[in-house]
């Protein structure tokens, strides 16, 4: 691979996004190096998409602009959401890499555009009229992935919980 640097593969993977579905770019890098991290957002009108990279994690998430960062979702909940479980190799590899860090990056940045184009089409158009209902299903998956984990109830006053009650009120 040559030497690029985060953003530059970020763009690279990402660009379509630009090109086809009217996204912004704001970036946010740390430190002078071309891997020491950083953030890179995605913006449209509707839609946001936040790519990060922290301590060789690869990190990303996406929602509708008009909820705040709670109301976002990472993309490997997404895409367990829509292929209920079934398509792991989409689902993000991160952990140790087993590959150097720029190799790394650029594949995790490919598993998160083909998981875009075949999972997130609508929100990338803006339409998040699913939304709440894979909300509700990634709260009840954390409650139930807790209490397999730990034995116990999962606290109901996370943010998160009362984030998604407050909604819950609000649309009845």
């Amino acid at each position: 691979m040559s030497e690029q640097s985060f953003s530059s593969i970020v763009l690279q993977y990402l660009s379509f996004l630009i090109a086809d579905f009217d996204f912004s770019v704001k970036e946010n890098l740390y430190g002078s190096a071309a891997f020491d991290g950083g953030e890179i957002d995605f913006r449209s009108p509707s839609t946001i998409l936040v790519i990060e990279l922290d301590r060789g994690e690869v990190r990303s998430s996406i929602g509708p602009t008009n909820e705040g960062e709670i109301g976002w979702l990472s993309l490997s909940r997404v895409v367990e959401y829509f292929s209920h479980g079934e398509d792991r190799s989409l689902l993000g590899m991160n952990g140790n890499p087993p590959y150097e860090l720029p190799d790394w990056v650029e594949l995790e940045l490919s598993l998160i555009s083909t998981a875009l184009l075949k999972y997130c089409g609508s929100f990338l158009r803006g339409d998040f009229s699913r939304w709440f209902e894979i909300q509700k299903w990634s709260l009840q998956k954390m409650e139930d992935d807790y209490r397999v984990t730990t034995g116990l109830e999962f606290p109901q006053n996370q943010r998160y919980v009362l984030y998604i009650k407050e909604k819950e009120r609000n649309n009845l």
